[in-house]
């Protein structure tokens, strides 16, 4: 289909998903006024770009051009009564956070890093620290405004146009532009977080304690040792955070930090990295992780900012896995099943000599619909790099998943294919329904979209 978007400038980028696993060269506009959406073409296929870190090529397609949104990253209003804020959708929400906590707020379900935008937590509906305590990016949204170039600018809200509501929020991109978000922030209880690590000697013992603290803290998650064999397979720490209690005689409180984290991308990482990253070395490396947190056992203190983003001081460890990409397989079961499928993942993983980067769980609570990450039971995160070896073990995690009833995070893996997502979703084939009666030209498409059939 003919690209033709006018008064704007288009340009060809080589572009590609955050875990370098799809690559493909796109044509992308940066428009910066919004008389560009009264002109945009109705017959080309498009799709919003944010910060474009997405791990599943949401924001970009060779077919499709690429609208980004980062020139539309205004504030629009605030209400420092009831905390709600309106923004525009490229805003980035290490800016937005800097402006509610200097008015003593703060949103409780963000991702991990500050330059992922608004509209993009919005479209894939992401969760926070304490999804069982907090729920989806969901719960913060009070309305939106949507542009369809056959509906324009539509209104969006549980009130009003409520089933595009719900297929907008979680829906990836694919039923428009989202112009702004009106979202309803919280107090911010204190500038400082206090965060606990207590140590577990399997995985069994780690996911039930994960789960036993989960509805205790504010912010919670556990890290594995998947380099460990035997009994010790899978030990680790649960990291719990609250809120530090305010002491109403300690005089003013200090004055709040300004976050600028550094630029998040894919271009510059090391090259080889399987000549550095193997199971010897990540033994070595979780070893020292576990040495270096021993001191949170009695609490560590630390800003909001470090609380709601940790990645900002972890950013090298994307470095550490190589231009050749890595996967990400964060995957929801319940709470009866997923030790022994992690157990098993252990298995396969050592059987076919691959090291497992990372692993993370947290707690998981209400109802999952159409094609949201959400539900209850076990959220968990496995990171490791691609290699022939790697696919053997990726066919094996998505078979399995199917057999264990579980379901995969869509915006988490730029490869899952479409049996895959079909056997985990049953609720694709409505929102495919849905999604072609709002717009029955498909014109919002994505790689990822392509890949899946939506």
């Amino acid at each position: 289909m003919k690209i033709n978007a006018p008064e704007i400038s288009i340009k060809q980028e080589n572009l590609s998903s955050f875990d370098n696993g799809v690559k493909s060269t796109c044509a992308i506009a940066q428009p910066d006024r919004y008389r560009h959406w009264a002109s945009t073409p109705r017959d080309s296929y498009q799709i919003s770009r944010g910060a474009g870190l997405s791990l599943s090529a949401a924001s970009f397609e060779t077919e499709s051009l690429s609208v980004s949104h980062n020139k539309f990253n205004r504030i629009l209003d605030f209400d420092s009564a009831t905390g709600e804020v309106e923004v525009e959708a490229g805003i980035r929400l290490f800016s937005l956070h800097n402006f509610l906590v200097a008015n003593g707020y703060f949103l409780p379900i963000q991702p991990g890093h500050g330059q992922i935008s608004i509209g993009g937590c919005v479209a894939a509906d992401i969760h926070g620290k304490n999804q069982l305590k907090d729920g989806n990016f969901l719960e913060q949204v009070i309305s939106l405004k949507l542009f369809h170039p056959s509906h324009g600018i539509l209104n969006l809200s549980r009130a009003s146009n409520a089933d595009l509501f719900f297929l907008t929020c979680g829906g990836y991109g694919l039923t428009g532009h989202i112009l702004s978000v009106r979202l309803q922030t919280q107090v911010l209880p204190s500038q400082i977080v206090v965060t606990r690590a207590q140590r577990f000697p399997d995985i069994d013992s780690g996911l039930q304690l994960l789960n036993n603290e989960a509805t205790k803290a504010d912010f919670i998650h556990s890290w594995h040792d998947f380099s460990q064999t035997g009994k010790k397979y899978g030990s680790g720490m649960v990291f719990m955070s609250n809120f530090e209690a305010i002491d109403e005689h300690a005089g003013s409180p200090s004055k709040t930090r300004s976050v600028v984290p550094k630029s998040l991308g894919n271009r510059h990482r090391m090259p080889a990295a399987n000549l550095v990253v193997n199971r010897f070395s990540i033994s070595a490396l979780n070893s020292a992780y576990k040495r270096i947190n021993s001191t949170n056992m009695k609490g560590k203190r630390s800003d909001i900012a470090d609380a709601l983003f940790p990645i900002h001081h972890l950013q090298g460890y994307y470095y550490f896995l190589g231009s050749h990409g890595f996967h990400e397989y964060q995957i929801l079961l319940s709470k009866d099943v997923a030790a022994d499928y992690l157990k098993q993942l252990g298995a396969v993983a050592a059987e076919l000599k691959i090291p497992i980067t990372l692993a993370s769980g947290k707690i998981f609570g209400g109802q999952q619909n159409l094609i949201r990450f959400s539900g209850e039971g076990v959220c968990f995160a496995v990171n490791f790099l691609r290699s022939t070896q790697a696919n053997v073990l990726l066919e094996w995690l998505d078979s399995n998943l199917v057999l264990f009833g579980g379901k995969p995070n869509l915006i988490k893996d730029s490869r899952l294919p479409r049996q895959i997502a079909e056997a985990c979703y049953p609720e694709i084939g409505e929102f495919r329904m849905k999604l072609r009666n709002f717009d029955s030209k498909r014109l919002f498409r994505s790689q990822m979209s392509e890949r899946l059939g939506l």
